[in-house]
């Protein structure tokens, strides 16, 4: 469902319907807004047939929610409650997973966040509003263990880090290079001290 804004923001700048509309070639504006709302449609149509199984497999639409809450503890709920979560445990309880989970998943909503703020008019409308939405939705959940791996995984991060790195003197880039080793062997070696879960 994400997929939906960054789509739609897609098609008004590709497709020109407007400039179509208004120039009275409604042929061309037709077959644009057909091919439009099918493309819009994608996403509510898959996630359709996802509830539909659920439904089938086991009798509630929502059935998924229900696991969530059962084996995970969690629900939908506001990111920056979960960051005040993960603050609470990193400094506070489970300190044994403060490195391996709780201060990564801090860091990396904030680093995330800041370069989506810092080079917001460097990249395309669509994936600024998509980055933004990821980033919130994917911290709302109430039990969050895999915030780091889920800000890993927006495909607009490496986007904006390249643009970081365009920022840095050539001489200069190994800093990036050194830093982003280091946190490849420290995060290995707390994976291997099971750190993580």
């Amino acid at each position: 469902m994400l997929l939906v804004l960054p789509i739609f923001l897609e098609l008004l700048y590709e497709q020109d319907l407007i400039r179509h509309f208004k120039s009275k070639n409604y042929r061309i504006f037709l077959k644009g807004l057909g091919q439009s709302i099918l493309a819009l449609g994608l996403p509510p149509l898959g996630m359709g047939i996802y509830l539909l199984i659920n439904k089938l497999v086991t009798g509630n639409w929502l059935q998924f929610l229900v696991y969530q809450k059962e084996h995970w503890k969690q629900k939908f709920g506001f990111f920056a409650d979960l960051l005040s979560i993960h603050a609470a445990k990193a400094f506070r309880a489970y300190v044994h997973y403060a490195y391996g989970i709780w201060i990564p998943g801090i860091l990396l909503f904030f680093f995330a966040l800041a370069m989506l703020i810092f080079f917001a008019g460097r990249i395309r409308l669509s994936y600024a509003a998509f980055s933004l939405l990821y980033i919130l939705i994917s911290f709302s959940p109430t039990g969050l263990l895999s915030g780091p791996r889920y800000i890993s995984g927006m495909f607009t991060l490496y986007l904006l880090i390249a643009l970081l790195a365009k920022k840095i003197p050539l001489e200069n880039r190994w800093i990036l290079d050194f830093i982003l080793s280091f946190c490849l062997f420290f995060y290995s070696v707390l994976f291997i001290l099971r750190f993580v879960f």
